[in-house]
């Protein structure tokens, strides 16, 4: 473009090419141990005429400006045509140049000026940002909006923001800060570039949330009282009932918003969402307000949809702004946060009451069944939750381990086996043998031995007693008097003896053994060992039975370990778990 016109000059000035050329020369003739004679000559270019030199560049910009194609343009489009001119020129002026100025462009500077400031810029190129006037900032920030200095719009938002980064620190004014941030999304905008690089263009939260209501089915409840929470306008210390109960309340807003929607697709031919956000807005949008714009890509036509809600058009070149207005929406769930407030108080009755705000009478009625529907919720898992006092662990666990010390006995020690007193005492040995002094006896009694009621808790208790039973001797069956000289046995056939638990198979081949095994675990560990057989979770039959399935494991391994010598149910890793190879085997002891 420059090729187009002839740049004027006075002869006396020098283009720049030829005063480097003489100087070049001169300092060739005169170099050192030159042979020749140094005499005086005539000055180049004095002070003055230094001080008023103009680079061809500039003097090619400024006469482009005056040219019959530009004299009646617009200043954006003059400035667009210098800065593709100017694009590529360097300068290394030193002279400090002031320059102050409302939408500065290269015509409002004077020659000095444009040199301080393209020097300038070549440093900004360079990475050596440095503060300098604030109209030359602009200027900078012009040239980038209009492509200027970049191959791609992707390079140039890059270089925008690093701009920004840098001069940012050093610039205090915050009109420039609010004018580059709004620039950055611009040029997001204008440009095409990803929607995620936005930052305050639009309300990317509000947006969410309004795509939430319009679209309910789509979202969780948690994203839809996030949605509600983002257009409430109350602040969360407003509430009373929310402050105690926010989950509740989060369930009951929730419940409430989806119950009056649900009423409106049944009674109204128009949405709750679109009653509440009405059709989309179209507002008049000014891209790059404030600032030189060219419009350089020719935009005449365009859509720039951000997301379902939010969209930038340009029709004829005008930019429009389409987005829905909420102001409705928020005054309307406000309102529907402040009657949640006031139910739940009633339901919950733990918060001083206050009054319902204006509402139907429909939309209270759901409020109220979500609020009582939700408390009845929260009082149902109240009753069913199991409550461990773990203080208590270790004075159990120690119970056991002393009760469990007390069960173990040397087959040296000639101890005579466990039986139970009504067993013991119609067997013919004891009966038959006289009265001993305690120094006779070579151990305590049993009941002495096994000192269960003092040294265990109640649930091991019962289950050590229970153990002490054995289980081929029925707790209902029979005694028979042994015969003694006093009374001799009554002619007839003899009592049959009850049968051993251990004959047949572990699983129990006899009735009479099934029966007894039976008897030996208690209703609620053949339950237990039921659900297991079952493949049904532990974790549930300990919540419906209020019971630690860890005690009920080791109570029926304790009871059952004399019939299978090993224990049935292993619950090592924290899960209650059957022994694989006795499962048949238990299926037949219970009779599952």
């Amino acid at each position: 473009m420059a090729a187009r016109y002839r740049v004027h000059r006075d002869k006396a000035q020098l283009s720049v090419d030829e005063l480097r050329a003489r100087l070049d020369a001169r300092i060739k003739e005169k170099a050192s141990f030159s042979s020749a004679v140094y005499q005086d000559e005539p000055i180049l270019m004095t002070g003055r005429q230094m001080k008023s030199f103009i680079p061809d560049e500039i003097r090619s910009a400024r006469q482009l400006a005056k040219s019959p194609q530009y004299r009646f343009s617009s200043t954006p489009a003059v400035f667009y045509a210098q800065a593709q001119l100017l694009q590529s020129y360097e300068d290394d002026f030193e002279q400090e140049e002031t320059f102050s100025r409302y939408y500065p462009t290269y015509e409002d500077m004077t020659n000095a000026q444009l040199r301080a400031y393209f020097s300038w810029r070549t440093k900004v190129r360079r990475g050596n940002i440095e503060r300098g006037q604030l109209s030359f900032a602009f200027v900078y920030l012009y040239e980038l909006i209009n492509g200027i200095g970049a191959g791609t719009p992707e390079e140039g938002y890059e270089q925008l923001c690093a701009f920004a980064k840098a001069y940012g620190k050093l610039e205090s004014s915050r009109q420039f800060h609010q004018y580059l941030a709004a620039w950055k999304d611009d040029y997001v905008i204008y440009y095409g570039l990803d929607p995620s690089l936005l930052e305050q263009a639009v309300n990317q939260q509000e947006d969410r949330a309004v795509s939430a209501l319009l679209h309910p089915a789509a979202h969780s409840s948690l994203a839809l009282f996030s949605a509600l929470e983002t257009l409430n306008i109350l602040e969360a210390d407003e509430l009373a009932s929310r402050q105690a109960h926010e989950e509740a309340f989060q369930k009951v807003a929730v419940a409430s918003y989806l119950g009056v929607a649900a009423h409106f697709d049944k009674h109204r031919k128009t949405s709750l969402a679109d009653h509440l956000l009405g059709r989309p807005k179209l507002d008049r949008y000014q891209i790059f307000k404030g600032s030189v714009f060219a419009n350089p890509l020719g935009t005449h036509d365009a859509d720039y949809q951000i997301d379902q809600v939010n969209t930038f058009l340009c029709r004829e070149g005008l930019w429009f702004h389409q987005h829905y207005d909420t102001a409705n929406a928020s005054n309307w769930i406000s309102t529907l946060f402040e009657c949640v407030d006031a139910i739940m108080r009633e339901v919950w009755a733990d918060v001083l009451p206050t009054v319902c705000p204006a509402m139907p009478k429909y939309v209270l009625t759901i409020i109220r069944e979500a609020a009582k529907s939700v408390h009845a919720q929260e009082e149902e898992a109240k009753a069913r939750a199991v409550h461990i006092d773990l203080g208590k662990l270790s004075s159990i666990r120690r119970a056991a381990e002393t009760t469990a010390e007390k069960l173990i006995v040397d087959e040296e020690d000639g101890f005579a086996p466990l039986l139970a007193p009504e067993v013991a005492a119609a067997s013919p040995e004891t009966a038959s043998q006289p009265e001993s002094s305690a120094e006779d006896t070579p151990q305590e009694s049993v009941a002495d031995e096994v000192d269960v009621g003092n040294s265990a808790s109640p649930l091991v208790t019962a289950s050590v007693q229970e153990a002490l039973t054995p289980a081929s001797i029925p707790a209902s069956a029979p005694v028979q008097e042994a015969p003694t000289s006093a009374s001799p046995a009554a002619p007839g056939p003899a009592p049959e003896a009850p049968a051993s638990a251990n004959s047949g198979s572990p699983g129990g081949t006899s009735g009479e053994a099934v029966d007894a095994d039976q008897d030996l675990l208690t209703a609620e560990e053949r339950a237990f060992l039921s659900c297991l057989l079952a493949g049904e979770d532990a974790t549930a039959f300990e919540r419906d039975h209020h019971v630690m399935a860890s005690i009920l494991a080791e109570s029926i391994n304790e009871k059952l370990y004399d019939e299978f010598a090993d224990i049935v149910i292993d619950a090592s890793s924290g899960t209650s778990e059957l022994i694989e190879d006795y499962i048949e085997d238990l299926r037949g002891l219970i009779g599952a």
